[in-house]
């Protein structure tokens, strides 16, 4: 699929924004990891790379992490890093789910999505996906956000959770 619209970066961090929502769904530890892809595709199928940090410090792990998106050493097309963190929203603070995605082709182009969550009684609820810090994308981002979407539900665990998680109160 030729990508000239941003669309295949925010798939790719849906896919793993998912997986890391599947991770918490099952109280697995989640590290930083950071998913790119090369422009090359064989036969319709989308191969990436998943890199995780050996720092143990998660700042340190988090901070390699954003070097490497800023650096870009394996001359990637699109890459992302997910991680875990906080959000303060509307005066709240809560856990969140960080996304920064990077489209490399010329001009370069980013954007953050994060997905603030909460858990009460050991149940996870997900709170709505907040954008921040688009560069070089149009005004409309509802095609960024209709592709991120598919990314999330290409996750098909990723995805039940997601549903199952949903909270539209925040």
């Amino acid at each position: 699929m030729q990508d000239d619209t941003f669309q295949g970066a925010a798939e790719l961090a849906g896919y793993l924004l998912a997986d890391a929502v599947w991770r918490l769904d099952r109280d697995e530890l989640f590290f930083p990891l950071i998913g790119h892809e090369r422009d090359i595709q064989h036969d319709g199928d989308r191969a990436f790379a998943v890199l995780r940090s050996e720092a143990a410090d998660v700042t340190i792990a988090v901070r390699h992490a954003e070097e490497w998106l800023d650096s870009n050493p394996e001359r990637v097309a699109r890459a992302a890093l997910v991680h875990d963190g906080f959000l303060t929203w509307e005066g709240v603070r809560r856990e969140a789910l960080y996304s920064r995605i990077v489209e490399y082709r010329r001009p370069r182009r980013s954007l953050d999505i994060v997905v603030p969550y909460s858990r009460t009684t050991g149940v996870l609820a997900l709170h709505r996906p907040k954008l921040f810090r688009p560069v070089g994308l149009p005004e409309n981002l509802l095609p960024v956000v209709r592709a991120f979407y598919r990314g999330v539900d290409s996750h098909e665990e990723g995805s039940r959770c997601w549903t199952r998680s949903l909270d539209q109160s925040a």
